[in-house]
């Protein structure tokens, strides 16, 4: 879809089949020789990967597109092709190389991040890179020897390519006659520098006021269900209102299959009282509800058992089926203290409203038998406290003591109290030991009472610690972990060295989040320090980089339109974004300096670069979008959770192009000003007498 896209954005622009054939071979050579280097570096061919290969698509032609639309350019004012593709590469080389390295620079951060965002998205951000650096070569090499050899100055055709070569160049001409009247009025020029920044500032303000998550959820067609019984049910209870869970799971029409287990356990024993449902639906085209409304419809039909307290929740590529979206760790040494202040939390945050599900992991009410021992009665009868311990753990817990075959099965024979005399407490005073020379009762030794302790002493960084974990309801993420945190730091006491902690995905949320913001910056920075050295100038990287910050508010107002969360891929998005918009004022930027040595002065050059490039900025912008649409649509398996990625890079891509058009020409004729005025240059936009090589190349 990507491919069909992109060759068909590049046709309406050119209108001419042998012309759209030169980029349309960029894009197999670049991906074939993105697929070879994966072997080179142990990648393989997976989501992510294939990801970044779906975007290099768009991203691939752009430069192809500059070579070929420069090069026409020349043709049709009557060289040959063989000296127009010279001429239009000697002219268009240093911008494609300064676009090419600058685009895969931005990738750089993203490639050596270390934590969790670095290890997912490493391979994607590898294989966006090399696709752009092949593309870069190939542009450079193949892309000008085609022109020389296939290309051909064409006559003017009728029917609707006519009518789309008069619509470009009607908008060529409005775009022209528009910049000119902005650039040669420096009230207007001053706006919309001022506009730029101002732009800019409303994306601060927008990108401190979304709501955040860590990964959206996706459709993936399946639904967990956890089950959790009270303290001390046994297996049998468990069993019992489990298959009524699975009755009310399988009467929902879209459950294609479900596996249920009572006591999971994942590296320890399982929780006799827990029990969990891996619910698999059918196909997303073969049913009319959502993944999350049927988790929805769940709740309220599942709560419906009085035995049981269950869980549906949807699971995530990143969370795995244990974790949940908030949750929050709480520090401190008094495992009793420690529970009220779990209590308090879950009540506060009941009445806060917001969150849904909440639970704790430490329990404090489980009943349990305490038996204490007469020692001096034991000892004065010959019994001493191992032989007491000894029958308890072997009557009450069993002893394995042997095996036996049995028609090629092996059994195991073991010495425990049938079921029945194991259900009532008392009925273990009935068992005796041996003292001296006679069974004694251990009714006559011990005495025993029902009490309740802690399940088990919860550990974090090794202090004693309690998990509040919980679900979201009608929260963003980032908004339900700040208010989560509020309501914890306000329970906890002010003595006693209780304090509060992010864990689980929560954890992963901030670790994500700060990562991809110094992502941003470094890649801005590495970007500018690239070209500053391409460039030889402070000036004009600050002036391409405009674009950047231009892009930034146009992909979060993107999000804000289509209702989406910043989320790891949202900002994965915004930092490609860094060196893909650069391309646009690059051109202008690159070729003004050119016309400016040619003779032409400033305001001039400006507008010459500004309509020259206008075209070919225009043809990659929107090939580039083209190629990203299917990702942005979130067409696909999971494309749910891709789509954050595509919106932002589509949004960004859009507003800052056509906000570039106007606003890079603005800014470079201001700084280009200022610093005339700081060296005492004031009549740097006196217009200089035009060489015949500046009247030739314009």
């Amino acid at each position: 879809q990507a491919v069909f896209l992109v060759i068909l954005v590049v046709y309406i622009f050119l209108q001419n089949a042998r012309a759209t054939l030169i980029p349309a071979l960029t894009v197999p050579v670049s991906l074939i020789g993105t697929l070879a280097v994966f072997p080179l570096l142990g990648f393989s061919i997976n989501t992510l990967t294939l990801m970044g290969v779906t975007l290099a698509i768009g991203l691939v032609v752009d430069d192809a597109i500059v070579v070929l639309e420069n090069i026409t350019r020349w043709i049709e004012s009557g060289s040959p092709p063989l000296e127009a593709a010279r001429r239009g590469m000697q002219e268009i080389s240093f911008a494609v190389v300064a676009a090419t390295v600058s685009a895969v620079a931005c990738f750089i951060p993203l490639a050596f991040l270390s934590d969790t965002t670095g290890r997912l998205f490493r391979e994607f951000a590898v294989t966006v890179a090399a696709a752009l650096a092949i593309s870069g070569f190939v542009a450079l090499t193949l892309s000008p020897m085609l022109c020389a050899r296939v290309l051909r100055k064409t006559e003017r055709e009728g029917g609707l390519k006519r009518a789309l070569a008069r619509f470009f160049d009607g908008l060529a001409a409005v775009y022209a006659r528009m910049l000119r009247g902005v650039l040669t009025r420096p009230a207007l020029t001053f706006f919309f520098v001022v506009l730029g920044a101002g732009w800019f500032a409303a994306g601060v303000v927008l990108y401190l006021g979304a709501d955040e998550e860590l990964v959206p959820d996706a459709d993936r067609g399946s639904v967990i269900v956890w089950t959790e019984g009270p303290e001390g049910a046994t297996s049998e209870y468990m069993d019992r209102y489990q298959r009524q869970a699975e009755r009310v799971l399988l009467s929902v029409p879209e459950v294609r299959r479900s596996f249920s287990v009572v006591a999971l356990g994942i590296g320890t024993p399982g929780l006799v009282n827990r029990g969990v449902f891996f619910t698999m639906l059918s196909p997303r085209d073969e049913r009319d509800r959502s993944q999350q409304e049927i988790v929805d419809s769940l709740r309220d039909s599942l709560e419906a058992i009085p035995g049981i307290k269950t869980f549906p929740v949807n699971p995530s590529p990143l969370r795995g089926f244990r974790s949940a979206p908030v949750e929050i760790v709480v520090q401190g040494t008094d495992v009793f203290e420690l529970a009220r202040i779990s209590d308090e939390i879950e009540r506060r945050a009941s009445e806060v409203g917001g969150f849904g599900m909440i639970r704790s992991n430490l329990v404090v009410n489980k009943p349990q038998l305490e038996i204490e021992i007469d020692r001096e009665r034991a000892s004065d009868l010959g019994v001493s406290a191992r032989d007491i311990a000894t029958t308890l753990q072997i009557m009450l817990g069993g002893l394995d003591i042997s095996t036996f075959k049995l028609e090629g099965e092996t059994y195991n024979v073991m010495a425990q109290l049938p079921r029945e005399n194991r259900a009532n407490p008392r009925s273990l005073l009935e068992l005796f030991v041996r003292g001296h020379s006679e069974l004694i009762p251990l009714a006559s030794l011990v005495s025993a009472r029902e009490t309740i302790a802690p399940r088990a002493l919860p550990h974090f960084d090794r202090f004693r610690a309690v998990t509040i974990t919980s679900d979201l309801d009608g929260l963003s993420q980032g908004e339900g972990l700040v208010r989560m945190r509020d309501i914890a730091e306000a329970a906890l006491p002010s003595a006693g060295g209780y304090r509060v902690r992010f864990s689980g995905e929560a954890e992963k949320f901030f670790e994500a989040s700060q990562a991809l913001n110094f992502a941003y910056l470094f890649a801005i920075l590495v970007v500018y320090l690239v070209l500053a050295a391409q460039f030889e100038s402070f000036l004009h990287p600050a002036t391409i980089l405009v674009a950047v910050f231009l892009s930034f508010t146009g992909a979060l107002i993107a999000l804000e339109v289509t209702d989406v969360k910043l989320s790891l891929y949202s900002k994965i998005g915004i930092v490609m974004l860094v060196g893909l918009v650069t391309k646009n004022s690059i051109l202008i930027v690159e070729f003004t300096n050119q016309l400016r040595e040619r003779g032409l002065d400033l305001r001039e050059a400006v507008l010459e670069a500004a309509r020259t490039r206008f075209r070919p900025i225009l043809m990659t912008a929107l090939a580039t979008i083209a190629g990203i649409m299917p990702i942005a649509l979130g067409l696909g398996a999971g494309g749910e959770s891709r789509a954050p990625l595509g919106i932002a890079v589509v949004g960004g891509m859009l507003f800052s192009t056509v906000l570039t058009f106007f606003v890079v020409p603005a800014t470079y004729l201001t700084f280009e000003r200022a610093r005339a005025w700081s060296h005492g240059r004031p009549g740097i936009d006196a217009r200089a007498e035009r060489s015949p090589a500046a009247a030739g190349g314009a």
